[in-house]
């Protein structure tokens, strides 16, 4: 196997972004940063995250990630998420104490049985094909089912979705929570010192794209019992694409609020005249969640013009601080290229970034991404007419941008089109779309070759 033009002999080390591997050149390693979890910890040792429900005893479990999965044969059981997490990213430190739960019950359904399927999810915005889950079909009603499956984004989630397949002819479900740990009764999530739960936002959406917010209420009866009510509004369901989904999706945080340290996204601005909008300070909109971001420079007629730019962070932070960075490489996977003015300056390129947060992508990090004129390009150019969608393309760091590779926290990479970077107006539709780690697979890369220091973050891994 080679990585990054070097032979790969074995494995060094893992982190629970990266994996370190042993080359056939004395002294020299290669590693591969994600900006998401890839590994995690398990009685001390670095494994791979595998998402696999697998059927066991009568229930489904999934045990190889940063926490534990029980489900139960019969949807009357529990299930059960356990935050057993040995390791906190934003401390670099072991995390010994106890773990904690929350147990699920989910109200009024049907006494069906639960199986384990390989299929077509819509999360959001996300077309996921042969994905696995555990279902229990028509578990409220003919055509309503409920649904569990593992999102890999940034972070592995537990997400406990309801399908509607038809109009349903209720609109109220309602789960109980047994939590392990009191909970918090305005953010509605329990920690303690090292490990957490939560929710993400709750949302209706139908085949098409069309997203609600919606009204979900939650009943504490004791410090460790809760009922969560999902009320949705029949009104939802008219003009929709089916099948539409609703979730309630937990994350585990191995500190308070933290999934993970880096974060890739977009900020855009869209105004007239082309001066106005490239110089802009704060975009109009900005997105860190998307399956995907461009580098986009587009002439939307009537002297409006819309310019993007994205952003991919990574934390860095397991390369040891005595290292000697050889070789560094951006691989980013192109999913549609959009060449509509080819006159030469349409090309992409990476550039170092310095969004105000390392976790989240905001309309104020817009002129963020590098110099807003000629921003110093890290890469060589790759014009659009060149890039084929699909598959990865690799930007080999020269030498200015292998100096922004950090070793003790966060390298950060963003991503601009050539009209953009040279400020010169656009004529026509001139972008790249590229995959986030949202997705959860085909995401961005950084790969790094080295020398030389062995952490003493690593000490006694090898």
């Amino acid at each position: 196997m080679m990585i990054n033009g070097l032979n790969i002999v074995g494995e060094s080390h893992r982190s629970w972004n990266a994996t370190h591997y042993k080359t056939v050149e004395k002294g020299v390693k290669t590693v591969e940063f994600f900006n998401q979890w890839k590994n995690f910890k398990s009685n001390g040792v670095w494994k791979p995250i595998n998402l696999t429900f697998v059927e066991k005893d009568g229930i489904f479990i999934m045990k190889d990630a940063p926490f534990f999965v029980s489900l139960p044969k019969s949807i009357n059981g529990l299930a059960v998420l356990e935050n057993n997490n040995e390791y906190n990213i934003a401390t670099k430190k072991d995390i010994k104490e106890t773990s904690l739960t929350m147990s699920i019950k989910a109200k009024g359904t049907l006494p069906v049985i639960g199986r384990i399927e390989i299929g077509e999810l819509i999360i959001r915005n996300k077309v996921l094909l042969n994905v696995q889950y555990v279902i229990y079909p028509n578990a409220y009603e003919e055509g309503v089912d409920l649904i569990y499956y593992i999102e890999h984004g940034n972070a592995p989630r537990l997400c406990k979705l309801i399908r509607f397949n038809k109009m349903p002819t209720k609109f109220d479900y309602t789960f109980e929570l047994y939590l392990s740990a009191s909970c918090d009764k305005k953010t509605m999530s329990i920690e303690n010192t090292k490990r957490g739960f939560g929710f993400k936002p709750f949302t209706l959406w139908d085949s098409n794209g069309l997203i609600h917010n919606i009204k979900t209420d939650f009943d504490v009866i004791s410090d460790t019992k809760i009922i969560m009510n999902k009320k949705l509004i029949a009104d939802f369901f008219n003009n929709v694409t089916y099948p539409l989904y609703t979730d309630a999706t937990i994350t585990f945080n191995p500190d308070a609020n933290v999934e993970t340290t880096s974060v890739d996204g977009y900020a855009t601005s869209s105004v007239s005249p082309w001066d106005t909008a490239h110089n802009e300070a704060t975009g109009a909109s900005a997105n860190d969640t998307n399956a995907s971001f461009e580098a986009r420079t587009v002439d939307a007629g009537s002297g409006n013009y819309e310019i993007r730019r994205g952003f991919t962070l990574f934390d860095t932070s397991s390369i040891p601080n005595a290292a000697k960075i050889l070789v560094a490489t951006a691989s980013i996977y192109v999913n549609t290229v959009t060449n509509g003015d080819n006159d030469g300056d349409d090309w992409l390129n990476c550039v170092q970034s310095s969004p105000a947060s390392n976790t989240a992508i905001t309309t104020a990090d817009f002129d963020q991404c590098g110099a807003v004129d000629n921003p110093i390009e890290g890469s060589t150019r790759k014009d659009l007419s060149t890039l084929t969608t699909g598959t990865y393309h690799n930007f080999v760091l020269n030498a200015i941008a292998r100096d922004w590779v950090d070793k003790t926290g966060i390298t950060k990479l963003g991503w601009r089109e050539g009209h953009d970077a040279l400020d010169i107006p656009v004529n026509g539709d001139s972008r790249v779309t590229i995959i986030t780690a949202d997705e959860g697979n085909n995401i961005p890369k950084l790969i790094v070759n080295y020398s030389g220091g062995r952490g003493s973050f690593f000490r006694g891994m090898f």
